[in-house]
């Protein structure tokens, strides 16, 4: 069964601290891994 995608959308006016935040290596690392497979990262 394949999954839904799922669509974040962020302003970069007004999230700066988000873009910061996803821009982290260990979240770099973190979406690396569930573009290849569903995860559950906790």
């Amino acid at each position: 069964m394949e999954s839904p995608k799922k669509l974040l959308i962020i302003n970069p006016l007004e999230d700066i601290e988000i873009i910061k935040a996803i821009a982290s290596e260990p979240r770099m690392q973190m979406l690396a891994l569930l573009r290849k497979q569903p995860l559950n990262i906790n």
